[in-house]
């Protein structure tokens, strides 16, 4: 099908320190507001799937009333 993304983790921002700000606002340390399962999968693609190239890209995936929501997490290999 050509796709060379997809998105591997969907989970809410307040598992974020920052409610997700430094990811909306792609800040250099976004990787260190993750807690939980998200800190996790973000230390797997880390340690195993970026030395095989793989990409991560984080980013906001709705906005309800406006406001940052739940943030998705997106794996491409191309």
């Amino acid at each position: 099908r050509g796709e060379t993304e997809i998105m591997v983790m969907r989970f809410p921002n307040t598992l974020c320190i920052d409610k997700g700000r430094a990811i909306n606002n792609a800040e250099d340390g976004w990787p260190e507001t993750l807690t939980g399962r998200p800190r996790q999968a973000f230390e797997l693609w880390r340690d195993h799937l970026r030395p095989a190239h793989y990409k991560l890209k984080a980013q906001i995936v709705d906005w309800p009333n406006g406001m940052p929501g739940d943030v998705g997490f997106f794996l491409s290999w191309a």
